[in-house]
């Protein structure tokens, strides 16, 4: 469309609904093979690693406020869990181009789940504290770096940032939840610390369970050019038969 077409406020209307139907259907697409459950995935996997960190992190950092009050070096353990972090991302950026991106996020996973545990039966001295606290910062941070690499892989160009985003996105409801789901393990049901963390490792044992039932390893696939060989269809009502690899806006016209 031609800006000197836009000159009547009829012609900016119908412009404006057109790029607001086009937006529409490229979020349709999301929902659709086979997409849909490349989607999903990305959505429970998201939030639930949002949630489970961001509810072991405020809860195991309290908790470790109050282990090492009585320890000389509070300081080393507080920092060096926090340290730990680096050298997570690090190895993992590493091990995602030797392992894959499902395989290393997955094992990663499992990792700090192990490390959480631990941390919570451990005996609250200062090398126990830093050891465990360690392992799950290490490996839950080299979590989050794999995730980086594997959720913009599940979707072609066109519509990848679309579909990260909102990834992303709904990963906050997670983030949000998790320290209120904690408050209120702790508070109202009297969970123990033990308890606490076994319930927000269950959650990370079913994050880990759905990539390995149906997450796909993305690492060397070439999905926009298997979408170029498909040409796979945005809508069938909507939009004209294009790939998604296409630009919708040269096809003005198709949409009503």
């Amino acid at each position: 469309l031609d800006r000197h077409d836009l000159a009547h406020p009829a012609d900016r209307t119908d412009a404006q609904a057109i790029v607001f139907r086009v937006l529409i259907d490229r979020f349709r697409i999301l929902f659709r093979y086979p997409y849909f459950s490349r989607t999903m995935v990305l959505w429970i996997v998201c939030t639930g690693m949002s949630l489970t960190y961001y509810g072991l992190d405020i809860y195991l950092l309290d908790h470790l406020r109050d282990s090492t009050a009585l320890v000389a070096n509070e300081n080393l353990v507080m920092y060096g869990t926090a340290v730990a972090q680096i050298p997570g991302y690090v190895i993992a950026a590493y091990m995602v181009e030797r392992l894959g991106r499902r395989t290393t996020l997955i094992s990663f996973l499992f990792a700090t789940c192990v490390g959480s545990l631990v941390e919570a039966y451990v005996t609250p001295t200062t090398a126990a504290l830093f050891l465990a606290g360690c392992c799950r910062s290490f490996f839950f941070m080299g979590a989050w770096g794999a995730l980086y690499a594997y959720v913009p892989e599940h979707y072609p160009i066109t519509i990848r940032v679309m579909g990260s985003a909102y990834a992303w996105g709904i990963s906050r409801i997670g983030a949000f939840v998790g320290p209120y789901l904690v408050i209120w393990m702790s508070e109202q049901w009297n969970f123990s610390i033990q308890a606490v963390v076994w319930s927000l490792s269950g959650v990370l044992l079913l994050v880990i369970i759905v990539l390995l039932l149906w997450g796909f390893e993305t690492a060397g696939q070439q999905i926009d050019e298997a979408e170029r060989k498909t040409k796979f269809t945005a809508s069938r009502e909507s939009l004209p038969s294009y790939s998604i690899l296409e630009d919708p806006y040269q096809h003005p016209t198709a949409v009503v």
